[in-house]
């Protein structure tokens, strides 16, 4: 299970393009790298977990579901 963090600060671009686009990456590349028979799926945790992807054997359809993560929008200060 790849448990990948989509918070605000994943939009810091301290890794290259940033923090996020580099974990979808490395979350598209990953399940090619495990033998065929090893089931992947994907969670995506800000405030709250949410389950992308539950385990299953279907690489495509776990690549899919990551392109999907965005950062959370920023917060409105001021007032309050």
């Amino acid at each position: 299970m790849l448990a990948i963090d989509i918070s605000g600060s994943m939009d810091i671009k301290n890794v290259k393009p940033n923090r996020l686009e580099a974990a979808k990456q490395a979350a598209w590349r990953l399940p090619d790298e495990l033998p065929t028979w090893v089931k992947v799926g994907l969670v995506s945790f800000s405030e709250n977990a949410v389950l992308n992807a539950p385990l299953t054997l279907d690489r495509d359809d776990v690549r899919k579901k990551s392109t999907s993560w965005r950062p959370p929008p920023a917060p409105l200060s001021g007032g309050g």
